[in-house]
């Protein structure tokens, strides 16, 4: 390696007495150990934050900040403005670095020069890991990430990338956040990628993204990718421009057609109505959403949708109330 860069790996906590101290471990024990830990606690009301604070008191390389409980990317922004490696990485408090992440990463970086790099990672759930696949592509690489997203604990970054461009957390989204933030970065440059899986990703069955699907988390992620819709479309000029758009489309009405697939099941046909003919934006995607990006599945869903009819909406909501529960089909 031709220099000693320093990497500040931000950390936001909330809640996670049981599980940071092994998170923490695994960034001690890096080959390379050039680098700084910038932990914001978001407000725990557990024993977070007075275990980080000991654990301060041991580690030089350790920065704890506290903060009224304001959600992850506030946590994430408010580290980003302590930070001050030449590299950022982000590490969920429940996740753990594979001992050479920082050493591969940097070698990659080096070798590239891009602003970007990233890995695979295990899944681990129920003390089982398993390898995440990952297209791993290099470039331009938007289309590869919105087809199979790789985790944001698994990235480099350059710090003054991120001034420059002044990407930063939407703080108001709850959902997908973070998918936002490493498309906002990805399509405005060129990113490199170590074909090894560094780091694992605790899969927490009670944690608000894998918990069974709500209203009101596909209402949460509509917003979220409605929003890259509209980011994308006015600041993504490359020459796949319309296959991202179609893309992005596809998902935004796939989960559209979810949700009215969730009032099926509840027999709430007045809400079906209402978004059918009062959200012109869903009934115009729904003319225009290219299938090939669709699964079959979500194209019978639609189409059941778009009949308007009552007779098939009751059917449907027999098969997906009751039947398909059953079957698991």
């Amino acid at each position: 390696m031709n220099n000693t860069p320093l990497i500040s790996v931000i950390i936001p906590a909330y809640n996670t007495r049981d599980v940071i101290e092994k998170t923490l471990k695994s960034i001690e024990e890096q080959t390379y150990q050039n680098y700084q830990i910038i932990i914001i606690d978001d407000g725990s009301t557990d024993d977070t934050g007075i275990f980080i604070d000991e654990y301060q008191q041991k580690n030089a390389k350790i920065i704890v900040y506290h903060q009224n409980n304001s959600g992850v990317s506030a946590a994430r922004n408010n580290a980003l403005k302590y930070a001050s490696g030449e590299f950022i990485c982000f590490l969920d408090s429940d996740d753990t670095y594979e001992s050479s992440f920082f050493e591969k990463m940097l070698i990659r970086q080096q070798q590239t020069n891009f602003n970007i790099v990233y890995c695979g990672f295990y899944r681990v759930k129920k003390n089982k890991s398993i390898k995440e696949y990952l297209p791993f592509e290099e470039g331009n690489i938007l289309n590869s990430f919105i087809k199979k997203s790789f985790h944001i604990s698994g990235m480099l970054i350059k710090r003054s990338f991120l001034l420059d461009k002044n990407i930063t957390f939407d703080t108001d989204l709850k959902i997908c956040e973070d998918i936002f933030f490493t498309i906002k970065a990805i399509s405005q440059c060129e990113v490199a990628v170590v074909k090894d899986h560094l780091f694992n990703y605790l899969y927490r069955e009670k944690s608000v993204t894998n918990s069974i699907a709500t209203i009101e988390l596909y209402l949460q992620n509509i917003v979220t990718w409605e929003r890259i819709e509209y980011y994308l479309k006015h600041n993504y000029n490359k020459n796949d421009k319309e296959e991202i758009h179609q893309r992005v489309q596809s998902i935004v009405v796939k989960l559209k057609v979810r949700l009215l697939i969730e009032y099926l099941k509840q027999f709430n046909y007045k809400k079906i109505y209402y978004y059918l003919n009062k959200d012109l934006k869903f009934t115009s995607d729904m003319k225009l959403v290219n299938k090939k990006y669709l699964p079959k599945s979500d194209i019978k869903k639609m189409n059941i949708i778009k009949s308007n009819c009552l007779a098939i909406w009751f059917w449907g909501s027999l098969y997906y109330r009751y039947i398909r529960r059953e079957t698991g089909k």
